[in-house]
């Protein structure tokens, strides 16, 4: 796991999500979901079926569980960065767009575009 920010999101390698994760893998991901709040899996080749169960569950993650965003809220004003981590945060759920859409290089191009790592650094 590669932190994409000091406060939140993580980009994710190693995993085959298409097959059945192993409850060692699924906890592995699950802990990098609450703490990272934001994860993005490289070089996955989903249907669109497996890609609507993701979404299911990141909606479901999403309506009943905030402990994610306290946490990176909790961060940020001890931080004095709140804005700076909200731009960040707002810039990972691009890049996790654009991996579920296909595009493998999305993270690389949009943090040569924008800059967002020195941003916050």
């Amino acid at each position: 796991m590669q932190d994409m920010s000091p406060a939140c999101g993580a980009i994710v390698e190693g995993f085959d999500l298409s097959k059945e994760l192993t409850n060692r893998e699924f906890d592995e991901i699950h802990r990098a979901v609450v703490d990272r709040v934001v994860v993005v899996f490289r070089d996955q080749d989903l249907t669109p079926e497996q890609r609507l169960f993701f979404g299911m569950h990141s909606e479901a993650d999403i309506k009943h569980s905030d402990l994610g965003w306290k946490t990176v809220a909790q961060h940020a004003a001890k931080l004095h960065m709140e804005d700076e981590v909200v731009d960040a945060c707002e810039e990972n759920l691009i890049v996790w767009d654009y991996y579920l859409n296909g595009i493998a290089d999305a993270g690389d191009a949009l943090d040569k575009k924008m800059g967002w790592r020195k941003k916050i650094a």
